[in-house]
């Protein structure tokens, strides 16, 4: 369904993950689209309890798809309350670095200049890309949690150049499994902490 959320359209959905050449597990959760800028977001890490490894249990999943799909549902509703908060919650310049630092583990200021002299150039470029992001975001959506969060999500969306076996689908491999998943992953738990929310 879509949901109406503070001049945004979120296209939220039930998402069911599977391959055929075992690659990935079966995994159920939920995703959002974030209408006005394509980004997309999905989460599956606060429901390990929902991955299933191709073996006897597959089976039992299948059957349990419908109570799968429903407890989806119910974790992108929490999710949507998560979204208000983080929009009403006001951000300072300083957790865009910090939000940086938590996802790539490096930024331009916490970060000691030596330390960051040393990075390849690829590694500086990507830092610079998800400031740019970020930027852009927060400008759009305002100097709150939910722009820094969407900042992320842009740019694993539009930015992350991904690398790895699953280049025959690389929209995929972007933000619902590999390093995309990893940084929206890192980024919604942040800017929950920082904003003083309870993990739900």
């Amino acid at each position: 369904g879509i949901t109406n959320f503070n001049g945004d359209e979120i296209k939220r959905y039930v998402t069911v993950i599977d391959s055929h050449d075992l690659s990935t597990t079966l995994r159920i959760g939920y995703g959002d689209l974030v209408m006005s800028c394509q980004n997309q977001f999905y989460s599956f890490h606060s429901a390990i309890k929902n991955r299933y490894r191709h073996s006897t249990s597959i089976k039992r999943a299948m059957q349990n798809l419908p109570r799968l799909i429903e407890s989806a549902m119910t974790s992108s509703d929490v999710m949507v309350k998560r979204y208000q908060k983080l929009y009403e919650t006001e951000a300072k310049e300083e957790h865009i670095h910090k939000l940086v630092n938590a996802v790539l583990g490096y930024d331009r200021v916490l970060t000691d200049a030596a330390e960051l002299a040393q990075k390849r150039t690829v590694s500086i470029n990507r830092m610079d890309d998800l400031y740019d992001h970020i930027e852009k975001e927060t400008a759009q959506k305002g100097m709150n949690f939910w722009g820094l969060h969407n900042g992320v999500t842009s740019y694993t969306t539009h930015g992350l150049i991904q690398r790895g076996k699953r280049k025959n689908n690389p929209e995929l491999g972007k933000s619902m499994v590999g390093q995309g998943l990893l940084f929206n992953t890192k980024s919604i738990d942040f800017v929950t902490e920082e904003a003083g929310l309870i993990l739900a």
